[in-house]
């Protein structure tokens, strides 16, 4: 047997022209037909047809017809999508109860239909499934339900729930369930209870597979043989350094013996032009006014950091943990608790070279960031834990604004501190602010500020020499992770959230921006960290 969906054309005789004979009216049929033999096509049994309207010459206007005439074209079609799957299921379910019926010994009692609500990509259907009656053990059984999912009461295909994972993603629920009534064409489709629950489940199935294959991956007693699974990287644009205008003013400055920066270009950026035309000379200002950090071959850039979203409760919040890792061939994010996130991180960066490879991991000098490095990092030879510049800018800015007497004593005192840390003079910063005392306004925060730098010296480097060097001194990766992953969706004022539905979101994130998407919905496979090095 085989189904066919068709459009045909009763009566499609056309006159020729400049014949006057009268005109017969044709009409377009979509119908739904069943060939009960491949061999003899032309034997068909009618399932399902519907007309189109009779085009009205007349009444034609010529601002609304074809406007008038899609919405039709897309009712009809939408219904028979929807009748075609109906018929699909017919056979599917008829077959599927001949062969419960070749395997019973015992009389088998054909006991009417019972229907099974279905809420799909094409509207809901509703799937009539045998009802089978087993005299002996007096038991109803439903073959057909050998083709579907576990369902209580109704299905929700698996397409569905991406679309509402794809648009819950970005969109408040409820505006995601206004378009998935309009993309579905029917309305109400899914409500914003079950748009939550939807993400909420995908979301804990993705942050089990990840939990069980973490702790698959630490009971191993090495690595060897794996390799981390990352999404590849783009070359990546970099905002320009000056306008494309100055590029022959930049060529002339440096040609000169001593030459410096021309009007519209930064000394720190002109230092680091300086630096690669010494290392590169045949670059031209082009390539130059786009210089930036460059993760090398054999080196790993991690940033680790954490989000807070607010809970229902009043002044109540949530932690994320989010990382980002990169290296020369391609990047992967990560989210969830902070405690989870650590774990994977380790995992991650031992499948990407572990102690053979140069690790930079950078942080906003958090101190469960330092315990992290001091406890599993530390001790790997070529590991290095880099406090971000914007960070250390961030707290000495907020921490002299209670320290001085004023705005003028504040600019002099975050200048020079500043000063002596972009060059990594710790020590140097220290003794400023100890001479400090006697002028302060607030002897807690000049403390606090003491204590602070001090216990995070060791990860304060000489940030202009990383600079020039182009190496990695800031965590916009892992920043902007954190936009992308939880920010954009969660962090908008009014909103709160349960953690379960908050870390389902950033989870169906997470997945899509490592390139997992495809394979969670189409296979329903989570993506994995760690992968067989290819033989």
């Amino acid at each position: 047997m085989k189904e066919l969906a068709q459009g045909s054309i009763l009566d499609d005789s056309k006159p020729l022209q400049g014949d006057h004979r009268e005109t017969h009216m044709s009409q377009l049929i979509l119908m739904i037909a069943k060939i009960d033999e491949i061999d003899n096509p032309e034997k068909m049994t009618e399932l399902w047809r519907q007309s189109m309207p009779t085009p009205n010459v007349s009444d034609m206007k010529q601002e609304h017809y074809l406007d008038e005439m899609e919405s039709q074209v897309e009712e009809i079609g939408w219904a028979a999508m929807r009748q075609l799957m109906v018929e699909q299921w017919r056979q599917t379910d008829e077959l599927l109860v001949e062969q419960f019926r070749q395997t019973q010994t015992e009389a088998m009692i054909e006991d009417g239909y019972d229907t099974l609500k279905v809420v799909s990509r094409m509207g809901v259907v509703y799937l009539p499934r045998q009802v089978c009656y087993l005299p002996s053990s007096e038991n109803h059984l439903m073959p057909g339900n050998a083709g579907l999912p576990k369902h209580e009461g109704q299905v929700t295909t698996r397409g569905l729930q991406e679309w509402v994972c794809l648009l819950s993603r970005d969109l408040p629920f409820e505006t995601a369930g206004r378009l998935l009534g309009w993309v579905a064409h029917e309305p109400g489709i899914v409500s914003g209870t079950q748009l939550r629950r939807l993400v909420g489940r995908h979301g804990l199935l993705i942050r089990e597979a990840e939990k069980a294959e973490v702790g698959k991956l630490e009971q191993l007693p090495n690595l060897e043989g794996l390799q981390a699974q990352l999404h590849p990287s783009k070359k990546s644009r970099r905002p320009a350094a000056w306008t494309k205008e100055l590029n022959e003013a930049v060529d002339m400055a440096l040609a000169q013996p001593d030459s410096t920066p021309p009007k519209g270009v930064t000394s720190s950026d002109w230092e680091r032009v300086l630096q690669v035309r010494r290392e590169e000379p045949a670059r031209k200002a082009e390539e130059l006014r786009r210089l930036g950090p460059v993760v090398q071959p054999g080196e790993v850039v991690a940033s680790v950091d954490e989000i807070v979203v607010r809970r229902p409760e009043k002044r109540r919040f949530l932690e994320l943990g989010t990382a980002c890792v990169r290296t020369a061939s391609g990047y992967r994010y990560l989210s969830g608790s902070i405690e989870m996130v650590l774990r994977q991180l380790l995992l991650l960066l031992t499948l990407c070279g572990g102690i053979h490879a140069k690790i930079v991991l950078l942080g906003d000098g958090a101190r469960w960031i330092i315990r992290f490095f001091e406890g599993r990092l530390a001790d790997w030879p070529s590991a290095t834990l880099i406090w971000d510049w914007y960070h250390c800018y961030k707290k000495c800015y907020d921490l002299t604004s209670l320290i001085c007497r004023g705005r003028k004593a504040k600019q002099e005192l975050l200048s020079l501190l500043l000063k002596y840390l972009w060059h990594g003079q710790v020590q140097d910063a220290l003794d400023i602010l100890e001479e400090y005392r006697s002028q302060t306004k607030n002897v807690e925060k000049l403390d606090e500020l003491i204590k602070y730098l001090n216990a995070r010296r060791a990860y304060i480097p000489n940030y202009q020499e990383q600079r020039l060097q182009r190496h990695y001194i800031g965590s916009a990766h892992v920043e902007k992770g954190n936009d992308l992953l939880v920010a954009r969706r969660q962090k908008h004022q009014g909103m709160h959230w349960s953690e379960k539905t908050s870390d389902a979101l950033a989870a169906l994130q997470t997945l899509l921006l490592n390139g997992g998407w495809d394979l969670y919905w189409q296979k329903q496979q989570v993506l994995p960290l760690a992968i067989q090095v290819p033989s």
